[in-house]
């Protein structure tokens, strides 16, 4: 059985790294837009779409989740897959 990407244990590390990339970047749109509002609300300011143009970034998130989500669950194919030929191959 061939492997795609993990060849020992430590390669996990590098998956699980990889794995917090993609979410850290598919959430930021999320991050930005709610921590501006929250630093905004200490001030006593009120924020939406319609006065703040940093909040539209909430919208990228159409499309930087489905396209995160495609990406995790490949990467998450791939672990199994390789955990699959690693248990496979060992015997």
């Amino acid at each position: 059985m061939k492997q795609f990407y993990i060849k020992n244990k430590s390669d996990y590390l590098k998956i699980l790294n990889k794995f917090l990339i993609v979410v850290f970047i598919m959430s930021l749109p999320l991050i930005i837009p709610f921590s501006w509002q929250w630093l905004c609300g200490l001030f006593g300011k009120s924020i939406h779409e319609g006065n703040s143009a940093i909040f539209s970034l909430f919208w990228f998130s159409l499309i930087t989740l489905p396209v995160g989500g495609i990406l995790l669950i490949g990467m998450i194919f791939m672990v199994i897959w390789d955990t699959i030929a690693i248990s496979v191959n060992r015997k």
